[in-house]
């Protein structure tokens, strides 16, 4: 039988402010009162702009997936791209993820590579370059 992975709680905290960091950039919407997270377009607003938080779908900081599921990874992959990246995933004996940021004539491109903690968890490689993606987009988004 296979076991679960346990986590420090320095791991649970990294992963619930790295959940936090993508939810945000994935357009997602935090409720007050409780540690929920929903999409942006499932959340119902008012005529005066007032939040109603009617979404049918209520993600809890557990069940975000970004770090074990690779379908949630692709859709986070697939909004890097919206902002002209291109986005390459290498897998031989280790897995690699790289983020190319293709800068303007000011700008100069370069790459963000994730680490995949000793090719034991491939995922990770992704899930790492993109919380490096994301820290460089919030600060140097315009």
């Amino acid at each position: 039988m296979r076991s679960k992975k346990q986590f420090s709680i320095e791991e649970i905290r990294a992963f619930k402010e790295g959940h936090e960091k993508i939810a945000k950039f994935m357009n997602m919407v935090q409720h007050p009162k409780y540690d929920g997270w929903a999409y942006k377009d499932s959340v119902v607003y008012e005529d005066d702009g007032t939040t109603i938080f009617g979404a049918d779908e209520w993600y809890q900081f557990y069940q975000l997936k970004y770090h074990s599921s690779w379908t949630w990874v692709h859709e986070v992959l697939q909004e890097i791209e919206t902002k002209g990246c291109i986005v390459e995933i290498s897998y031989s004996l280790i897995c690699a993820c790289r983020i190319c940021v293709i800068g303007n004539k000011r700008e100069k491109t370069f790459n963000i590579y994730g680490d995949n903690n000793g090719g034991k968890e491939p995922i990770m490689a992704v899930y790492n370059a993109i919380i490096e993606y994301i820290n460089w987009y919030n600060e140097n988004k315009k």
